[in-house]
């Protein structure tokens, strides 16, 4: 593994104006590289609007000692078929301009997800260079899955050296498409997520905190519903994290379920934001309908809150976690909560201590990192 060159290519990655996008794989490549594998990552960073930019915009950072190749370039949308040649050839232009700074191709591309696969067998094909995937899409497990790339996960997946799942539900899922995939679950960044000054004592009022996109597959309205029931028996505040499309249709609902003065949108919040947030709420609650993995209730037990959850193939589903509880049916939801918030609080440090054990950034580097030996070695 000496001087082996290894490529992440991501299908998000943090970016200017998104700059949490993708930050579970930035996470996983600062780990890889604090292992002492020679870890890069390409980023291509896509404009919608041809007249935003006259020429591809390349850039070179070092981002926590992982080199990071940019290019920012425009890009019609990738489901017209036909024009994804230009999504292709700019993905070589990225690919050349690491050639052109190293003197040499990588010799191993580890792409995230079936995008960030496209563009790995594209490259994998044109140079000849072994390519390994990791799935997170969540849309395996709710069916939805996009129409146009549909016809093209059988080929990504049939000629990647390995597959690799984020959760056993996932893997499951997938295999209509493939089979022999390994699960290798997301890591936690258990240096900012723990709980350390977790809130301790009687509060007069609790809080509740859920964190996701705004978006519908998170079942807010749910969320917002069940809410808008327990504050009239107890004296609650709820804090969503997230930015997204829906943050006007849910300010509405709240305003019209009685509970906005009780209701917190935050936007967005940075890693250390986000730990604090989680250790200054009584609950964490997830009404999301589908998940392939769940980063946040696993970011909110390792910060030693408690997690209530409606049943969506969620990571902490697969085992019994201690503070975890799940409901089969929303209409469950409301008692359960009930019962969490008037429970003594379980003890935070054995709540961050099992997600250490299961999700720390050694723990999955290590694992990754026997994937790329038995790839780089032959066996």
């Amino acid at each position: 593994m000496d001087n082996k060159n290894i490529v992440i290519i991501p299908a998000w990655y943090p970016r200017v104006g998104d700059p949490y996008a993708g930050n579970f794989i930035r996470l996983q490549a600062q780990a890889l590289r604090a292992t002492g594998l020679n870890i890069s990552v390409l980023s291509f960073d896509e404009d919608r609007l041809p007249f935003m930019r006259s020429a591809p915009d390349f850039s070179l950072s070092n981002d926590k000692e992982v080199p990071t190749y940019r290019l920012r370039a425009f890009t019609p949308p990738k489901r017209i078929r036909p024009l994804r040649s230009i999504w292709f050839a700019h993905w070589d232009r990225l690919l050349q301009y690491f050639v052109r700074i190293n003197g040499q191709l990588p010799d191993l591309l580890h792409a995230h997800s079936f995008v960030g696969g496209a563009a790995a067998r594209y490259l994998s094909e044109r140079y000849q260079i072994p390519y390994l995937l990791t799935e997170h899409y969540s849309g395996f497990i709710s069916d939805k899955l996009p129409t146009h790339w549909r016809g093209d996960l059988a080929s990504i997946y049939r000629d990647a050296e390995k597959v690799i799942a984020v959760s056993p539900a996932l893997a499951n899922a997938m295999q209509s498409f493939v089979s022999g995939v390994e699960v290798i679950p997301n890591m936690v960044d258990t240096e900012i997520f723990n709980p350390t000054a977790v809130a301790e004592g009687p509060k007069q009022i609790k809080t509740i905190i859920s964190v996701g996109s705004l978006i519908p597959r998170k079942n807010y309205t749910g969320l917002l519903q069940s809410f808008a029931r327990l504050a009239h028996q107890l004296p609650l505040k709820l804090v969503i994290v997230g930015n997204g499309p829906r943050l006007r249709s849910l300010n509405r609902l709240s305003e019209q379920l009685g509970i906005a003065e009780r209701v917190r949108f935050t936007g967005a919040l940075s890693p250390p934001e986000l730990a604090a947030a989680f250790r200054s709420a009584d609950l964490y609650v997830s009404t999301s309908l589908a998940e392939s993995f769940g980063l946040a209730p696993v970011e909110a037990l390792a910060s030693g809150v408690p997690v209530v959850m409606l049943r969506c193939n969620n990571i902490l589903e697969a085992r019994p976690f201690v503070g975890v509880s799940i409901v089969d049916k929303e209409a469950d939801l409301v008692p359960l909560l009930l019962e969490q918030l008037m429970k003594d609080r379980p003890d935070p440090q054995q709540l961050s201590d099992q997600v250490v054990a299961g999700f720390s950034p050694d723990k999955t580097a290590k694992a990754i990192e026997k994937v790329y030996e038995d790839i780089l070695l032959g066996k």
